[in-house]
């Protein structure tokens, strides 16, 4: 049974006040989600044949409200763009999130949180799915590291399987920059704005460094 996630809202409205960290594939690095993060990009053969294709990435770790608590989540997206006439399916009891490294520690796998079953995914057409998976009390959002995906996809005649590694996107990481301030404006070298005027500048953040919507907290 499958839920809704307002992802979008919810990276919105999380708290400036917590931490966040971004995260990328390492590995076939060629397209955007629907939302403009980096995404890894399959082909889909079974069968000898080529079904289609995925696109999968991750808006990162946040502190999100989970069954009235407070938690540190991991989103994961996927979008299947189905080739042949007939159904493609997305097992999402099959997605799990192994290999989960932290600062000084390796979590267990991971399944996804409240959705279970099959994504059907009709001849021709394109799905889209965010999982999120709940990490263990007391992880913070910076305590990862890195983790690999795995999904699989499957047809009548076969399955697809394959298995995604992520690491930490230092690009979109926060890192503090020196901003310089006076009584007539401001200059950020690493950003591409100038500021006139009286008082401070905002917008100290430069957001040419990254692939998604701009952050404007840590």
């Amino acid at each position: 049974m499958f839920r809704s996630l307002a992802i979008v809202g919810l990276l919105s409205l999380t708290s400036c006040a917590a931490s966040r960290e971004y995260f990328i594939p390492r590995e076939e690095v060629r397209a955007q989600s629907p939302r403009g993060w980096p995404a890894a990009q399959y082909a889909v053969t079974i069968a000898g044949q080529e079904v289609g294709e995925t696109k999968i990435w991750s808006e990162g770790t946040m502190r999100v409200d989970v069954d009235g608590e407070d938690r540190t989540v991991l989103h994961v997206g996927f979008e299947v763009e189905n080739r042949i006439t007939g159904e493609l399916d997305f097992d999402v009891d099959r997605c799990r999130v192994v290999d989960v490294q932290g600062r000084g520690e390796r979590f267990a796998d991971l399944g996804a949180h409240e959705q279970s079953g099959v994504l059907h995914v009709a001849g021709t057409q394109v799905g889209l799915i965010d999982l999120e998976f709940v990490l263990p009390r007391g992880t913070r959002p910076r305590d990862l590291t890195s983790f690999r995906v795995e999904w699989e996809l499957a047809t009548p005649q076969g399955q697809f399987k394959q298995s995604t590694p992520f690491r930490v996107d230092a690009a979109r990481s926060y890192r503090p920059r020196p901003t310089y301030y006076g009584s007539y404006g401001y200059y950020d070298p690493w950003g591409p704005w100038w500021g006139f005027g009286t008082g401070f500048a905002v917008g100290r953040f430069s957001s040419r460094l990254w692939w998604g919507p701009p952050r404007w907290c840590r």
